[in-house]
């Protein structure tokens, strides 16, 4: 597709289209890690990860405790000063807290992969969101400047090369884009 508008624009101004086609590229990536809604949202996604870790960290904690008694259990069991009655209760205990610990576990692995999956899920829309965003005001600055086609130079195709090599009198329109987020980033 990239080709085809590359082969149209490089035609058009050959054969002297109207004023030939006027093209630019642009750095999405660059852009987006520059733009402060971006720094704001990963910034609001590294403090919500801490605080799932914390709470992970928590259960973890409850969970050490449990299997510090278990030990403490397993090794009264082994001491030759319990009663036949204690050693017995020992022995019905001891089961019993490995099945809560399991499950303590189990729980806790499970809560902190739903977490994980919730914001891996938010922060994905938010960066599409954002992309988007982005492109709208990509192509209105380009619009308003008069371009007819731009490229973005930081897509990759499956072999990790730009889809567009070499465009001839294009306009890097990244610093342009990056003093309009500057603005918006000062305003809001």
């Amino acid at each position: 597709m990239l080709v085809l508008l590359a082969a149209i624009s490089s035609t058009w101004a050959q054969e002297g289209g109207p004023g030939g086609m006027k093209t630019a590229w642009v750095d999405m990536q660059e852009l987006f890690a520059d733009y402060h809604k971006t720094k704001k949202a990963e910034r609001e996604i590294n403090l919500e990860r801490a605080k799932i870790r914390k709470r992970s960290q928590s259960r973890f904690e409850e969970v050490k405790l449990r299997r510090q008694s278990l030990m403490k259990l397993q090794a009264q069991l082994s001491s030759d000063q319990l009663s036949p009655a204690e050693k017995e209760e020992r022995e019905r205990l001891i089961p019993l807290m490995i099945r809560e610990i399991d499950k303590m576990e189990t729980q806790r692995n499970r809560i902190l992969t739903q977490e994980n999956t919730r914001l891996n899920d938010q922060m994905a829309g938010r960066m599409k969101a954002l992309l988007q965003e982005l492109v709208v005001l990509v192509q209105k600055t380009a619009e308003e400047q008069g371009y007819d086609l731009v490229l973005d130079s930081s897509g990759r195709n499956t072999s990790q090369a730009p889809p567009v090599a070499y465009v001839r009198d294009a306009t890097d329109l990244t610093p342009v884009m990056r003093k309009i987020l500057a603005g918006m980033a000062e305003d809001s």
